[in-house]
Formats: C-alpha cells, structure tokens, sequence
C-alpha cells in the first residue's frame, strides 16, 4: 500500500495568506515549492495555487489604488477649477459694487459750469465701470467650468442676459449725463425717468456664485 505523502506546512500557510496578505502568501507558497521539490512532499497544488491567488490579488489591489488616485486627482482637479471660478465671479462682483460707489450730480445747480463739470465725470464714470463689468463677464467665458457644468453654464448665460440690459440703461444714462454736460435742461428731466439699478445683474451674480462654491466643496 502506498504510503500518503505529508502535505508541506508552508504550502498549507501559504495557500491560506494568499488570500489575506497576498504578497506573504506569494512569498511563503513560493518557498513552499523549493522545500516540496527538496524533501518530495505534497502540497505542490497548494502552493502553486497560493502563488496564483497572491499574485491575481496583488495586481487587483494595485489596480484598486491607481483608480483610486485617478479618480481622487480628478475630483481635486475639478474642485480647483470651481474655487478658480469663484475667484472670477467674485472680481466680476468687485468690480460691480465700484458701480454702487458713484455719485450722482452733487454740485451747485445754479453753478452751470460746476454742474457741466460734474455731470460729465459721471458719465465717464457709469461708461468705465460698465466697461470693467463688462471686461470681467466677458473673462468669466473663458472659465473651464462652463464648458464641463451645464447648470453652471446655464447660470452665466443668464447673467450675461441680464447685463445686456443692464448696460443699456447705464449707457443710456450715462448718455443723458453728457447732454446735460452740455447744457441740454431738457436732459434733467429724462434722467428722472431712467430706473437706475443693478438688482439683476447683483442676483445673477449670486446666484452664480452660489452655485460654484457650493460645488467647489462638493464637486
């Protein structure tokens, strides 16, 4: 009768690790087959499997981890491109709250040279601001973000919506403060019917803004 051959402890160990340490298992199975091959033991299979086993959970736990950093990368990359958004939007918002800090006409009004004076430097003022406004949506465009974030995109369409008609009214009041440079009284009296305000352009801005640092925190 043919004796049983003992089945090679490192074999046995190196079979079992293989599927909680894979490296150790690869390891042991390994050395495992060195020691079979020497003293003729079984266990061959055992420690040909645990080799197979550590090495396929190896090569998976090294895929999991280039994955991971690839889609953790990807993540950073675009909660950078939000916060560099943001950073847009809020100078686009400086620049409109220097609109907020013009003065209207403040001179003598029985002074026509002093008023002449005055209402020419807001008329210059509304023109440079709007400009600047201006200058600054037009750079937002240029943000990555709208061309990957469709509700962001939605959102500065809107907002450039808004300064269209924005920067009517304030051209066209700035036009009114040039009549009124030169001497033209008729001008005072449509500048009182112009509605001067930014509440749209402000609640698109925000709005905008909004959005963007809440996705930056949570992209």
């Amino acid at each position: 009768m043919e004796k049983t051959k003992k089945t090679n402890t490192m074999a046995i160990v190196g079979f079992v690790l293989s599927f909680f340490s894979s490296v150790i298992g690869i390891v042991l199975s390994i050395v495992a087959l060195g020691q079979i091959k020497k003293t003729g033991e079984g266990g061959k299979g055992l420690a040909t499997a645990g080799i197979i086993i550590g090495s396929v959970s190896t090569v998976v736990a090294i895929v999991v981890v280039v994955l991971t950093l690839v889609f953790s990368l990807g993540a950073i990359d675009k909660s950078q491109l939000y916060r560099d958004a943001v950073q847009d939007v809020n100078s686009s918002v400086s620049s409109y709250n220097r609109l907020l800090s013009i003065e209207t006409i403040s001179a003598d009004p029985d002074d026509a040279d002093a008023m002449s004076t005055a209402a020419a430097n807001d008329a210059a003022k509304i023109r440079e601001v709007v400009s600047a406004i201006e200058a600054k949506i037009d750079e937002l465009a240029g943000n990555k973000i709208f061309a990957e974030d469709a509700e962001a995109k939605s959102l500065y369409d809107k907002l450039v919506t808004k300064f269209s008609a924005f920067k009517q009214t304030y051209n066209h009041a700035a036009d009114i403060y040039e009549r009124l440079s030169t001497g033209d009284t008729a001008a005072a009296t449509e500048l009182s019917t112009v509605k001067l305000t930014a509440d749209d352009i402000n609640s698109e801005l925000n709005a905008l803004n909004r959005y963007l640092v809440g996705k930056a925190n949570n992209p």
